[in-house]
């Protein structure tokens, strides 16, 4: 595993209260060694961490199929808060971590049962794009469900919710149009519902609750989508990885398409 700052991110060595970039390499490598360990995920599938200035926290960018390896992408400010005294960012930091670490994970069982490179490239139709749309999404729950133990994942306000809402449910995209669509819905308003449920299903916090019942109050059917969301990714997550498959993930995407 290499551990390196891209161009145009701070050199943060001493920022984070090391001598020299090259000892906070080596402990921040420690640090993701660690928590590797601790849930069980291959590290050796990990060719490469960088630290870059974009404002994207975490992402995982596969570079091959076999063996399976992936590269991980983190905001600066991540290492910056994993070193630093206050607690909450602490647990900020290292949730995020773990929860790019729970995606390879979560795309190392999943890759043993299927050709990923069916599913990750493949958006032609509207078949490939559900499946797509479905296994993408699968991944964000897992990874949210898990990690927010530590920190509640970050979700939209009911504003925030409710525009994007409101931008899928009046859509009118033909058949050849797809992609659009897809960009449009699932990643700004289905992707923060999944979130969203996530983080419901495993804190069942006063704060997450009351953001769900804010927005079903807000918009008449968003309530028994968030419902039918959950309970369908909560009947996954107990049966994980039994029922895996190109199906599945495809009937998963269609499920979520349905606004």
């Amino acid at each position: 595993m290499n551990i390196a700052i891209e161009k145009g991110a701070e050199s943060i060595g001493e920022l984070c209260g090391f001598p020299s970039d090259a000892e906070f390499y080596l402990d921040f490598k420690r640090r993701i060694e660690e928590y590797c360990a601790e849930i069980s995920a291959d590290q050796n599938h990990i060719r490469n961490v960088a630290i870059h200035n974009e404002p994207r926290f975490g992402e995982v960018k596969r570079v091959s199929y076999d063996p399976p390896g992936y590269d991980i992408l983190f905001y600066q400010a991540i290492p910056l808060f994993l070193y630093k005294d206050n607690p909450d960012n602490t647990r900020f930091a290292e949730s995020v971590i773990k929860h790019e670490l729970y995606h390879c994970k979560d795309i190392d069982l999943i890759g043993t049962m299927l050709d990923l490179s069916e599913i990750e490239h493949s958006s032609h139709n509207i078949d490939e794009l559900c499946t797509n749309l479905g296994y993408r999404q699968w991944g964000e729950f897992y990874a949210h469900y898990n990690s927010c133990t530590i920190y509640e994942s970050c979700y939209k306000s009911i504003a925030e919710l409710g525009d994007l809402y409101e931008r899928a449910t009046n859509l009118t995209g033909d058949a050849d149009d797809w992609i659009t669509l897809y960009e449009t819905i699932a990643h700004p308003h289905i992707q923060n519902a999944v979130i969203l449920v996530a983080n419901n299903s495993r804190l069942h916090s006063k704060k997450v609750q009351d953001c769900i019942a804010e927005f079903a109050a807000a918009h008449e059917s968003s309530g028994e989508y968030l419902k039918r969301v959950q309970s369908v990714f909560e009947e996954k997550y107990r049966d994980y990885p039994n029922w895996v498959s190109y199906d599945a993930f495809k009937e998963l995407g269609e499920m979520l398409l349905d606004v």
